[in-house]
């Protein structure tokens, strides 16, 4: 019986480890949100992102937003400075 008491701490240990490259869907591919298909878009309006979609959803950051930190390759990111696309990209 003691020799599975050790095992809660090895399954903390293994939880702590850092996520390596290639972890998860997307975190290989610099463009899993598809973000090179629409850099047209930059310097246009930002009306003309509103058909834009992407797997794990569009996030729109202004001028002074408050983001999340959180990295999802999924999601498509559209900067603007409240009027304008100035970058997009995945994230």
């Amino acid at each position: 019986m003691t020799r599975f008491a050790y095992l809660p701490v090895l399954f903390v240990i293994a939880a702590c480890q850092p996520i390596e490259p290639g972890f998860g869907p997307g975190f290989d591919d610099p463009n899993a949100c598809g973000a090179e298909a629409v850099q047209g878009l930059v310097g246009q309006p930002l009306a003309a992102a509103s058909g834009v979609a992407a797997p794990g959803g569009v996030r729109r950051i202004g001028p002074g937003d408050v983001v999340t930190t959180d990295y999802n390759p999924m999601r498509m990111n559209i900067s603007h400075d409240g009027a304008t696309i100035t970058r997009i990209s995945c994230g």
